[in-house]
């Protein structure tokens, strides 16, 4: 059965996101890991671009874009790093693609965090945010399930709208994105 534990953050020194997802990336043996915020900025992704590069070939991690706050230098940092991020445009700023979820799993745990926190200085670090911890055993059947769903559900997201749900690939042209007001 899960462990599981609450972050306010900003009310304590000891109670913040980036230590979070600090130890959910420094799982032993990581065989899948997934995050899914709607904003990034080059801040952000500079705090754990190598923590993120030791499990690239493993990793799912998908922006929202055409937002107002994901940058095009948050992007290019984790490209440069090779870690290619899938783009969620829903092609309005009036309807944005939201989630915030961090998971990284190996043959027997699951970390999972699921709350308000974006991948910037401000969801990571500085803003009130709350976020649901949990430490999973992967040979609970009920865990197991809840992990499944949670990259099913991922899997879906891609398979139901690829049009709008894009892996960036090394020779993508972040400038033509900009342009395009993505």
């Amino acid at each position: 059965m899960a462990n599981m534990d609450f972050i306010l953050q900003g009310l304590s020194e000891d109670n913040d996101h980036y230590s979070s997802v600090a130890k959910l990336l420094s799982l032993k043996n990581i065989e899948h890991c997934i995050i899914s915020v709607a904003f990034m900025n080059k801040a952000g992704a500079e705090m754990f671009v190598d923590e993120l590069s030791k499990c690239s070939d493993k990793l799912k991690f998908y922006i929202g874009i055409r937002n107002g706050v994901t940058s095009k230098q948050g992007i290019e940092v984790l490209i440069n790093n090779g870690i290619y991020p899938i783009c969620v445009d829903t092609a309005t700023q009036a309807f944005i693609f939201h989630p915030k979820v961090y998971l990284a799993q190996n043959c027997e745990v699951a970390k999972l965090i699921v709350g308000s926190a974006n991948f910037t200085t401000g969801g990571l670090i500085k803003n009130i945010e709350s976020s649901l911890i949990l430490d999973l055993n992967l040979l609970d059947e009920k865990d197991k399930s809840l992990v499944q769903k949670v990259e099913t559900s991922f899997e879906e997201l891609e398979k139901q709208h690829p049009e709008n749900v894009v892996l960036l690939k090394h020779d993508c042209d972040l400038e033509e994105m900009v342009q395009d007001g993505l």
